[in-house]
């Protein structure tokens, strides 16, 4: 009695084990944005601008050079803790690399014991402490950049994620037949209500230092409040201000206020941001961490090819696009889950700039010749796909695996190794049995 006890015991450990253990696989992909070269009227990478000076970075031969300024970053920050983010630069890629090493340090296990409030309040103080490590650094290098981020904190089936600015982590969930993507953590917009309303405050609380001639703008401003137009040209700047954001909050940004003046830092770009923490389930298929470029730009597509009547239903529903993308390659190609990230990047790139080249019109609805490539431009892709459960959807290898291969494959994978760590307990008992009866 005694004997089978134990026996089900260690078989219950050895079960329960590998049962609650999440399976993860991982794909990355990244890719330089692209521009029309109207002189060699040819796709080349883009020369982003840099800084407020608004220069290309320029290679040894001073010639301008492309810069993906996307980053993304995997690591285990314990075990059995995984870190996952996505950062976007904006005018330049030095903070996004910086911040590829520097977040996951503020990130613990121990922030998965928080409850909901908690744990918005927890994660805004990491990001906060290292938004002020990054404005040091920017401080030191003389750099002039902001970074959007999402990130994803897992262990086993619980994620923490939480983003600043455009940066999406968006969730494939099977509802019934139909596989739906929901966006996690809300973007920081300028078209948010709230953001919206945060930041016309503050420029409207700055109206005082603008009615101060200072530069050829704020001279304008200053000669119509002469004409007592003032109050209307100030609203006409905060607009055309406002409109030029593609997002609120952000890594980094203007230092020479959020560090020496931490009392503003409040009113203009700040790190503080959404969280959500989310339990998965059986229906849960695959988080993808991506840069605005992947969204936009397969919402572009769409538009471009007529699959939505406007503009702002291609943005609208630019999540299910990628979402059902990943799935189109993924479910049914035997490919690795890096390779899914690299198809989904590559096929973006190729069927933008086909149905740009088709389109008589451009991104702004323009009209323009048909074959025409001229004013063309795509911006940077980053994606990182996290597939819970890899044997659901894709393989690891070719139909052509060979048999040793296909072996260990097996004994690697959690019923394997239950199925080995059994057969060796069993026999380990039944010699110890054998043992003790003589």
């Amino acid at each position: 009695m005694k004997l089978a006890s134990l026996l089900f015991l260690l078989i219950s450990c050895i079960v329960i084990a590998p049962l609650q253990a999440m399976k993860r696989t991982v794909g990355t992909a990244t890719a330089y944005g692209l521009k029309y070269d109207t002189q060699n009227h040819r796709i080349e990478p883009r020369h982003p601008q840099i800084g407020g000076n608004q220069l290309a970075i320029k290679g040894p031969d001073g010639k301008p050079v492309p810069d993906n300024q996307d980053r993304y970053v995997i690591k285990e920050t314990k075990k059995g803790y995984f870190f996952h983010a996505v950062f976007d630069g904006t005018g330049g890629s030095k903070t996004a690399q910086h911040l590829t090493t520097l977040l996951p340090q503020y990130f613990s296990p121990s922030l998965f014991a928080n409850n909901n409030q908690q744990l918005q309040q927890a994660v805004t103080q990491k990001f906060s402490q290292a938004d002020i490590a990054v404005l040091r650094h920017q401080r030191t290098q003389k750099l002039d950049e902001d970074c959007s981020a999402v990130v994803c904190y897992q262990h086993n089936n619980s994620l923490i994620v939480a983003n600043v600015g455009d940066t999406r982590a968006v969730l494939a969930r099977l509802h019934g037949k139909n596989l739906t993507a929901t966006q996690v953590v809300k973007d920081h917009s300028i078209t948010t209500p709230t953001e919206n309303t945060r930041l016309t405050q503050f420029m409207r609380s700055k109206q005082k230092e603008y009615a101060t001639p200072r530069g050829n703008r704020t001279q304008a401003l200053f000669t119509a409040k002469n004409m007592n137009n003032f109050d209307q040209e100030f609203n006409t700047y905060i607009d055309e201000q406002l409109s030029k954001m593609t997002f609120t909050r952000a890594f980094g940004g203007n230092w020479r206020d959020k560090v020496d003046k931490p009392h503003l830092s409040k009113n203009v770009f700040f790190a503080e941001p959404n969280v959500q923490k989310v339990t998965l389930t059986d229906n849960d298929q695959f988080l993808v961490l991506m840069s605005d470029g992947v969204y936009n730009t397969a919402a572009e597509i769409a538009f471009l090819r007529g699959d939505v009547d406007t503009k702002a239903n291609a943005y609208a529903n630019a999540n299910q696009y990628v979402v059902n993308r990943i799935a189109a390659i993924s479910f049914y190609n035997k490919i690795t889950a890096e390779q899914v990230a690299q198809t989904l990047i590559q096929n973006l790139q190729e069927e933008h700039q086909q149905a740009y080249q088709q389109s008589r019109v451009t991104f702004d609805g323009k009209a323009k010749e048909h074959n025409s490539l001229e004013g063309y431009v795509v911006d940077d892709m980053t994606a990182v796909i996290i597939f819970f459960d890899k044997d659901k959807h894709i393989s690891k290898s070719n139909k052509s695996t060979s048999l040793l291969t296909r072996f260990t494959q097996f004994f690697t994978s959690p019923f394997g190794v239950f199925t080995a760590t059994l057969g060796v307990c069993c026999g380990g008992l039944w010699a110890l049995y054998r043992y003790l009866k003589q």
